[in-house]
This record gives C-alpha cells, sequence and structure tokens, in this order.
C-alpha cells in the first residue's frame, strides 16, 4: 500500500510519501518529542520517538490542587496520544487520496487496532 520494494530498497508511492510526511509533521503537533527514526515497509511502519522531559511513570501528574481544575495540567503526551493522532491523520489524508487521486482503497482499517511499544532507555 505504501511502496514497493526495487533491488532491496522501499521506492515510495504517493501514499508512503503522505505517510513520511505526516510523520515529519508530528513535531508540530507534539512540540516534547523527537522524531527519531522511521522505516516504511510495503505495508506498515516501525519508528522510533522520543518524548522528551517527560519520565517514563506518573507522566500525567497534576499541578495545583485539583486534578479537575481547568488550565492546571499540563497537556499530556502519551505515546497513545502520538500514535492516535498519526493513525487519524494518516486514515483521512489517505480516504482523501482515494477519493481524490484514485489510490487504491485499504480493506477494513490502514492500521491495526493497537501498537507494539518498547521503551529504551
Amino acid at each position: 500500500m505504501f511502496g514497493e520494494i526495487v533491488n532491496q530498497k522501499i521506492v515510495l508511492n504517493n501514499e508512503g510519501s503522505m505517510i513520511t510526511n505526516i510523520w515529519n509533521e508530528l513535531p508540530q503537533r507534539f512540540s516534547n518529542i523527537e522524531l527519531i527514526e522511521n522505516v516504511i515497509t510495503p505495508n506498515h511502519l516501525h519508528c522510533i520517538i522520543a518524548i522528551v522531559g517527560v519520565p517514563l511513570v506518573g507522566t500525567l501528574k497534576t499541578v495545583g490542587d485539583s486534578p479537575k481544575r481547568a488550565g492546571t495540567r499540563p497537556a499530556p503526551t502519551r505515546l497513545g496520544d502520538i500514535v492516535g493522532a498519526f493513525k487519524s491523520i494518516t486514515t483521512n489524508r489517505y480516504i482523501q487520496g482515494v477519493k481524490r487521486h484514485g489510490w487504491t482503497p485499504f480493506p477494513g482499517k490502514l492500521w491495526q487496532r493497537n501498537y507494539y511499544e518498547h521503551i529504551m532507555e
């Protein structure tokens, strides 16, 4: 769906280029992430993201005396938020590409329901 292997290298199609572009735009949405690496294959993506300044435990700690007060918590940046935004944006853009440019429709869902993660220190 995202390209093909030619001489042992991925050659991205328009859909794969869109995936790369959305990946590269993620720091504009999440200011405390660093994109370390990504590898797009013909049908999935591997990536490494660094979440800067967030401890591995307790990322949703509240600031102030009440967790219910508006504006007292910093915007949470959890890996699930990042992956969810990426999947949502890319799925919507892919659907637009199907409608506008005749991209091959995907059966069911573009991405699997969950994701696999490994914490690297």
